[in-house]
């Protein structure tokens, strides 16, 4: 065994010999390179007394595992969401088609750690801003449609929390406030009524069906139009009432 101190080249260097395997370390330059290098020597040599290994070089680190982009977390989600959750399959469509619309071709490519509170932001703006609709050309995206859009959102950067690609949902900070609804209900008289549904039977019978139908039900917009044949119980005069959100979703 053999622990030696050598200058070479301008440097000071430790040299070890042991078990007929040799190993150089530069240390430094100077009266200070040497003194460090003297060090290192004696604290090898007692180290390879003892019988214990030595490490010249610092260990070497695993590589960090490469930050996901936004598309392959989305992607994932939407595999995994509804797997783990009871989620109706109108509402799921909603969420695969605001996202394969509108946020996989603005945040797709970019990794996950790059969605901040200000890039939501510009997000929003650009969709409430003319063009933002991939349905309408020119027109803005409705803020209905942006409302369930977000949610998709945040539920895509919750599963980045949760699988520790991002620290924090950064949707927790974004300052953003629709347009809220106007309710302003002014009811039809029995009169009104009646003349409404006469007057629509006698220009078109199935719209008049459809909107007796709407009226004695109760039924939402987006339900009465998205109603089917196999969603009415002719036997028993039931209707199946449907949670859908209107196709506006898809703008």
């Amino acid at each position: 065994m053999a622990v030696k101190v050598r200058q070479r080249d301008g440097a000071w260097w430790v040299f070890i010999d042991y078990h007929g395997q040799r190993k150089a370390k530069r240390v430094g330059t100077g009266k200070e390179g040497k003194k460090a290098a003297e060090l290192a020597a004696t604290k090898i040599a007692a180290r390879l007394a003892e019988g214990g290994p030595i490490a010249l070089d610092p260990p070497t680190r695993a590589k960090p595992a490469p930050v996901p982009t936004f598309a392959t977390v989305a992607e994932e989600w939407l595999r995994r969401y509804p797997a783990l959750h009871a989620i109706r399959p109108g509402t799921l469509d909603n969420y695969r088609s605001f996202t394969e619309q509108h946020l996989l071709p603005y945040f797709g490519e970019g990794p996950i750690t790059a969605i901040t509170v200000d890039r939501i932001e510009d997000f929003i703006a650009a969709k409430r801003s003319p063009g933002g609709s991939t349905r309408f050309k020119g027109k803005a995206l409705s803020d209905t449609s942006l409302r369930t859009g977000l949610l998709a959102l945040r539920l895509i950067l919750h599963r980045a929390v949760r699988t520790k690609c991002i620290p924090a949902n950064p949707m927790h900070e974004v300052e953003w406030r629709g347009t809220p609804r106007m309710e302003n209900v002014d009811p039809f008289t029995g009169a009104e009524l009646r003349a409404t549904l006469a007057a629509a039977a006698e220009r078109d019978g199935d719209l008049g069906t459809l909107l007796r139908v709407w009226a004695q039900s109760g039924m939402r917009a987006g339900e009465v139009t998205a109603l089917q044949v196999q969603d009415v119980d002719m036997e028993r005069g039931d209707l199946v009432r449907l949670s859908l959100t209107e196709s506006v979703m898809h703008g």
